[in-house]
C-alpha cells in the first residue's frame, strides 16, 4: 500500500480512470457477448428454412436467439412482403444503428489512453518539485538514497498512468475489431438471406465456399 500513497494529489483522479477504464470493458463484453449468441448450424438451419419458406418453425427458432444476426433477420423476414430494394433500405438503417449501439464508448477509450499519462506526469513534476524542496530544507551533506527517495514516489505516477493507457488502447483497438468484424458477418448473412427470399442459395455457412441451387441456375438460363 506505500506505492499508492506515493502517488500523492494523483491518487484519486487515476484511480477514477482504472475503475472507468473496467467499467467500460464489461459493459462492452457484456453487449458483445449477447449479439454472439450463434452457431454455424444455426446460420445454415435459417438458410434452409427461409429457401422452403418454412416462416413458422423459422419464427419458432429465432425467438429462442437474441444475436445481432438473429435481430437481423427477424427484421428481413418482418419485411419479407416488401419489394427487394425497400428490403434493402431498411436493413441499411438497421445496420446503421446497430453500429451506432456496437461503437458507443470507444471514444472513451482514446480519452483514458490520453488523460491518464498526462495525469501521471503532472504527478510526476509535482513530485520532483516536492523532491527537491525536501532536498532543499535538507540540512547537510546530500547522500544518493535522499535523491532516489525522492525520486522514485515522483516516477510512479508515470509508470500508474502508463499501466492504465496500454490496456485502454489495447481495449480500444480490440473492441472496434470486434464490433466491425460483428457488423460485416451481419452485412453479408443478411445478404444472403435476403437472396434465399428469392430462392437464391449462395453460400453454405457450414461449407464456407459458394453454391448455387437449381433456382439460381434457372433464374441465371432465363
Amino acid at each position: 500500500m506505500q506505492w499508492i500513497n506515493s502517488l500523492g494529489l494523483m491518487t484519486y483522479p487515476l484511480a477514477a480512470c482504472s475503475f472507468f477504464l473496467i467499467a467500460l470493458v464489461c459493459e462492452r463484453l457484456l453487449i458483445y457477448l449477447r449479439y454472439l449468441s450463434f452457431s454455424h448450424h444455426h446460420l445454415s438451419q435459417i438458410q434452409l428454412l427461409i429457401l422452403e419458406s418454412n416462416w413458422v418453425e423459422l419464427q419458432e427458432i429465432l425467438q429462442e436467439k437474441d444475436s445481432l444476426l438473429d435481430r437481423g433477420t427477424k427484421l428481413l423476414l418482418h419485411h419479407r412482403e416488401h419489394t427487394k430494394d425497400h428490403r434493402e433500405e431498411i436493413l441499411h438503417f438497421w445496420l446503421t444503428q446497430q453500429k451506432g449501439v456496437l461503437f458507443t464508448n470507444l471514444k472513451a477509450f482514446s480519452f483514458i489512453a490520453t488523460l491518464s499519462p498526462m495525469l501521471g506526469l503532472l504527478g510526476t513534476i509535482l513530485g520532483i518539485i516536492h523532491a527537491f524542496q525536501n532536498i532543499a530544507s535538507h540540512q547537510g551533506a546530500v547522500t544518493p538514497h535522499l535523491l532516489a527517495d525522492g525520486l522514485w514516489e515522483a516516477m510512479l505516477t508515470t509508470a500508474v498512468g502508463l499501466g492504465i493507457a496500454i490496456p485502454a488502447l489495447l481495449a480500444s483497438y480490440g473492441l472496434r475489431t470486434w464490433a466491425k468484424t460483428m457488423l460485416d458477418h451481419t452485412h453479408k448473412h443478411l445478404n444472403l438471406f435476403a437472396f434465399a427470399l428469392e430462392g437464391i442459395q449462395l453460400f453454405d455457412p457450414c461449407k464456407e465456399k459458394e453454391i448455387f441451387s437449381k433456382s439460381s441456375l434457372m433464374d441465371e438460363v432465363v
